[in-house]
């Protein structure tokens, strides 16, 4: 490629017979390689949004007098396609050209962009551990190990971060299910509804159940979304503290992950589990009294208590609606 050329990437549908492509997509003219794969990979993140599964990418040189040289063809699904721009190869070769852009305008201190592009990686990830995690033993990981390290301070692990902080739960009422909330919620709907096919039977009114089902059901969405809030406020809160800078958002995510061992956010995890009330109770996952032998929650002995309180769900809807206040 001689220094007039540019990169011209044509992202299209791949026809359902493979025999090339047809609606574009996303099309782009770069100053070398790098950029233009950035670009690839970028548009194929966010194609399959649009409902895109299918496609075919092209790379062409486009030289000083017309000419044009194909680079890269590529045609699939568009993870198969993604994956073929995440190899070892194209990576190292995105790196060197960008580098060498730098290097050449006299003007970037190549070494400080080293250091701090190893330490955000690092952050991004979770830490060193993880940036090198298929990365065997060797000279060179040490070497990128310790230039990492040089660009981050132990004491804010989060202050390199520059992609959103994505925190799981399996399900978003996660919580309120292992600690007993959703089955005392559970067992009240049961009962109003065994009540409703009674009702039914004996002709009796339903009106007033219907409305209790409903409310019971409306409270139990409410505590769920109100402690979600309440849990990412107390996680981003301490991510603040370990230098998340204030344009980087936390963010709860119920998506099967990999990212559970991520190192640097276990103190999230921790902070808002430790702070954060269960709703109607009132206990947090550390003052939660009711344990087993195991030291795992006891469900019936939870809602057996919570009953005894008048904090079920039937006696908190009774209680708002009479204007009382649930004990706590």
């Amino acid at each position: 490629m001689t220094p007039q050329s540019v990169i011209e990437v044509v992202i299209a549908d791949r026809r359902s017979d493979g025999s090339g492509p047809r609606n574009v997509h996303a099309h782009g003219v770069f100053p070398d390689e790098a950029a233009a794969t950035g670009f690839v990979r970028n548009q194929l993140a966010a194609l399959p949004l649009r409902g895109v599964t299918d496609v075919h990418v092209s790379l062409t040189a486009l030289g000083a007098s017309d000419t044009a040289r194909p680079l890269r063809d590529v045609s699939g699904a568009v993870a198969t396609v993604a994956a073929e721009f995440d190899t070892a190869p194209a990576v190292e070769r995105d790196l060197a050209a960008t580098l060498t852009r730098a290097a050449r305008s006299r003007r970037v201190d190549v070494a400080a962009v080293l250091e701090r592009a190893a330490a955000t990686a690092a952050a991004n990830v979770g830490g060193a551990d993880l940036l090198l995690a298929a990365s065997p033993e060797s000279v060179a990981a040490h070497h990128v190990s310790a230039l990492a390290g040089l660009g981050t301070d132990p004491e804010l692990p989060l202050l390199r971060r520059t992609e959103p902080v994505v925190l799981y739960f399996e399900t978003r009422d996660q919580q309120l299910d292992d600690y007993g909330i959703r089955e005392l919620c559970t067992r009240d709907t049961v009962a109003i509804r065994a009540e409703l096919r009674r009702a039914e039977l004996d002709g009796g009114p339903r009106a007033e159940l219907e409305a209790e089902l409903a409310a019971v059901q409306t409270l139990y969405e409410t505590d769920v979304e109100a402690y979600v809030a309440t849990w990412i406020a107390a996680a981003t809160s301490r991510a603040r503290d370990l230098g998340l800078p204030d344009d980087v958002p936390v963010l709860l995510s119920t998506d099967d992950t990999e990212s559970y061992d991520d190192g640097d956010l276990e103190p999230l995890y921790d902070y808002a589990f430790a702070t954060v009330a269960l709703p109607g109770c009132g206990y947090t996952p550390t003052t939660y009294p009711h344990r087993d032998t195991g030291g795992m929650p006891d469900v019936e002995a939870f809602v057996d208590a919570e009953r005894t309180a008048h904090r079920s769900y039937r006696d908190r809807v009774a209680a708002t609606r009479d204007g009382r206040r649930v004990p706590t």
